[in-house]
């Protein structure tokens, strides 16, 4: 997942839920926010990042099918801490 460097400068973090389809081949689609962050592109940068990812589909009677599914997404900056002795 690449951190939106807007986000990144304003020190944005924090979660965003997003829904999506899981098709049969294991692609995400139609995805949409349920909780969002408004500001520094970091709703549009966790969708792209779940449609980006190959899926395993889900199987009923050992046969892939469509799903709908809700993904949390977190953003957290890291920090530059020394590590300790």
């Amino acid at each position: 997942m690449i951190y939106p460097e807007l986000a990144r400068e304003a020190g944005i973090e924090g979660m965003v839920i997003v829904q999506t389809k899981i098709d049969i081949d294991g692609n995400a689609s139609q995805s949409k926010i349920i909780k969002g962050i408004e500001d520094g592109g970091i709703n549009e940068a966790a969708i792209n990042a779940i449609e980006n990812t190959k899926w395993n589909p889900a199987l009923s009677d050992n046969q892939p099918v469509a799903v709908w599914i809700t993904i949390p997404v977190q953003f957290k900056l890291a920090t530059d801490k020394p590590a300790a002795p």
